[in-house]
């Protein structure tokens, strides 16, 4: 499946509010408070749980489908890196 980019709700906004760290959660706040209006969120997701697969938290960056790296790295399957995750992802 191919994802429209251009229908993002992010794409009129800088990059680096969906690359904030942990340490400024309000600026993540913010990102994600715009990603729960877009109409490709689970798309975009998708799309980051796809691309990380096992990685340890530490490894993934930036909010995409309105999740924040630790919270896809809680998505992950427990005690596995292979599977699916709660949005239907293989990882």
């Amino acid at each position: 499946m191919s994802i429209d980019w251009d229908l993002a709700a992010c794409v009129s906004h800088p990059d680096e509010w969906w690359f904030a760290n942990e340490r400024h959660p309000e600026e993540q706040e913010a990102a994600r408070h715009i990603c729960l209006s877009c109409p490709i969120m689970l798309d975009c997701g998708r799309h980051a749980l796809a691309r990380e697969g096992g990685l340890a938290a530490c490894h993934r960056y930036g909010t995409w489908g309105a999740l924040t790296p630790k919270q896809r790295f809680q998505l992950r399957p427990k005690g596995s890196t292979a599977g699916k995750n709660v949005l239907g992802v293989a990882s």
